[in-house]
């Protein structure tokens, strides 16, 4: 019986995201893979197959639903290669981000050009949309919101996943479409009044949601104003935050955010396509 490897790609970026659902099913040896939350590099993409003529069906969020045949044959090869085809038609190119991204980009490690394609496509969108923003607003004072950052400790994709609060080396796994962020030292006795002073922001507010109290995140502050708002959540401390835009609870993933994120924001419109 041949062993068959099935391989996910994409022809800009490596597939990394969690699989949602796996399916395949012969026609006549009926359904001999279902699975829920796989990653792409599970060995349950690794299937000994009879031959037949088999359905394939792939669901990762942010991309386009895969159904796909293929026929399984005594001489087959061992490699079926889907080719995965995301939602997001154009994202832009490293040198097409703005000055202040790219210095947010170059706070993950390494060169940024190793750093940006590096990123799976959802990491991409993620990033380009809160980072555009962040360099966008201004706030009472005057001063961009980028400018209260530090680095970037990772950016989320379908889940994001760190190891705060504790810091010791126990990864924990939640939504994604979101960044974790390191606060300037110097400005975390102040960023929440700045966040609030003139109504910019809307004044703290306890998060108790796991996607934030997991990681000991419990301070929130919501942009006011038009859609998408930027949401600010900070520990005890304003060391870390965790930052997403949202057009409603949960509704924060890039390709439901888009059309709200081009009209509030329409000089992005020609590098950035959903």
């Amino acid at each position: 019986m041949p062993e068959i490897k099935i391989e996910l790609v994409n022809d800009r970026r490596p597939v990394t995201d969690l699989v949602s659902y796996f399916s395949l099913e012969g026609k006549r040896v009926g359904m001999i893979r279902e699975e829920t939350r796989v990653k792409p590099t599970s060995k349950r993409f690794t299937v000994d197959a009879a031959p037949d003529q088999y359905n394939l069906q792939i669901e990762i969020n942010g991309f386009r639903l895969c159904r796909k045949s293929f026929a399984i044959k005594p001489d087959s090869s061992p490699q079926v290669r889907i080719n995965l085809e995301h939602r997001c038609l154009d994202l832009p190119e490293l040198h097409e981000l703005d000055p202040g991204q790219r210095e947010l980009l170059a706070t993950l490690g390494g060169e940024t050009e190793t750093i940006w394609h590096g990123l799976n496509d959802n990491q991409c969108a993620t990033f380009f949309q809160i980072t555009h923003a962040l360099t966008k607003m201004k706030l009472a004072n005057g001063r961009l919101l980028n400018s209260y950052l530090e680095r970037i400790r990772k950016v989320g994709g379908v889940e994001i996943e760190d190891d705060l609060p504790d810091l010791n080396g126990r990864l924990k796994t939640a939504t994604g479409w979101r960044m974790h962020v390191v606060i300037r030292p110097q400005d975390r006795p102040r960023i929440a009044a700045d966040l609030v002073e003139e109504d910019f922001f809307g004044r703290q507010g306890d998060s108790v949601h796991s996607t934030h109290g997991k990681f000991g995140l419990v301070r929130s502050h919501r942009e006011k104003g038009p859609l998408p708002r930027l949401q600010i959540v900070f520990d005890q401390n304003y060391e870390h935050a965790d930052l997403d835009l949202d057009v409603g609870f949960h509704q924060s993933s890039p390709h439901k955010v888009f059309r709200h994120f081009v009209k509030k924001f329409p000089e992005v419109s020609g590098l950035y396509k959903y």
